[in-house]
């Protein structure tokens, strides 16, 4: 059995996913066939009910072959990111740093922040063709794991994720590895989906599922993940959708399935589909709340020395 990978202890058994049902659901999400060659395996969903982290079982994380297809779609890629334009603001508040971004791709984050006289940058990722296009770009990037970094003996002020930690294997590990590279005062600043996503009232997001994410985040897991690696804790996250907005998309995605939608489709879904309207809008107004607000889609989580 897969112990908890925070608290390490057992936790309790909750979704069956099946290698089966896995490539129907990455079927269905890229319109595309899985390649038959591609390797795919059971997993189960269990919740710790210690951290209410929720992990697939087995840890397993995606192979190179379904990393290399699942990014082979365009809309895989996020053009920007929220949580950039508040690390952005961070970074501008200090007087200088040493930033390092872990899963830096092809150097997005890097290249919105090159402006910044005072931040000296530098990214890691496992894909050489992306390391390569960053290079390309003219920004600091290297083909190498966190545990192949740690032994160059640099440090940093800032330590960067952009949505890498739910794909990783020992999420505590990362974190700790990390937390060895930062100079006094630093900290460690890493986005996550906030689960259930919006998007997984109707049912789990593939993408959102292992092997794709491996751990489903929510604020009690992280204040513990923060508790575990002797770190202090702090967080920001944007204003969730509108409740009838989130509502009504709901109801669309109910009523034809996935796919683009836009006011008049929506308003007259909803009147046509009054049961299935006001059922997705008591859902969204049950969405856990965060110390008062209902919670976003994602969270940044600011872990400090």
């Amino acid at each position: 059995m897969q112990l908890c990978p925070i608290c390490a202890i057992e936790a309790r058994a909750t979704t069956a996913l099946s290698a089966a049902h896995i490539r129907t659901r990455l079927v269905e999400e890229f319109s595309a066939a899985v390649p038959a060659a591609l390797p795919l395996g059971d997993y189960q969903l269990r919740q710790c009910d210690t951290c209410e982290l929720v992990f697939a079982d087995p840890m397993r994380a995606g192979s190179g072959e379904f990393y290399r297809w699942v990014t082979s779609f365009p809309a895989y890629h996020a053009e920007a990111r929220w949580e950039w334009g508040v690390l952005r603001r961070i970074l501008i508040a200090r007087k200088h740093a040493r930033v390092l971004e872990l899963g830096c791709g092809e150097g997005k984050f890097l290249a919105a922040i090159a402006d910044l006289k005072h931040v000296d940058a530098q990214g890691i990722d496992l894909n050489e063709e992306s390391v390569a296009r960053a290079r390309a770009k003219g920004l600091k990037a290297t083909r190498a794991t966190i545990e192949e970094f740690s032994s160059a003996g640099e440090r940093f002020d800032v330590i960067s994720m952009s949505h890498v930690l739910e794909h990783v294997e020992d999420p505590l590990a990362v974190v700790k590895r990390c937390k060895a590279l930062l100079n006094a005062g630093g900290e460690i600043i890493f986005s996550v989906p906030y689960s259930p996503t919006s998007r997984e009232y109707r049912r789990l997001d593939i993408m959102n599922l292992p092997p794709h994410h491996l751990t489903r985040w929510n604020i009690v897991a992280l204040r513990r993940l923060a508790s575990v690696a002797g770190l202090s804790f702090s967080y920001e996250m944007r204003r969730a959708k509108p409740v009838v907005k989130r509502a009504l998309r709901h109801t669309v995605e109910s009523v034809g399935g996935p796919g683009r939608t836009n006011a008049l489709r929506s308003a007259a879904t909803a009147l046509t589909h009054p049961k299935q309207f006001l059922d997705a809008l008591r859902l969204y107004r049950s969405r856990e709340c965060v110390d008062g607000r209902r919670a976003a889609d994602e969270i940044l989580v600011r872990l400090s020395l």
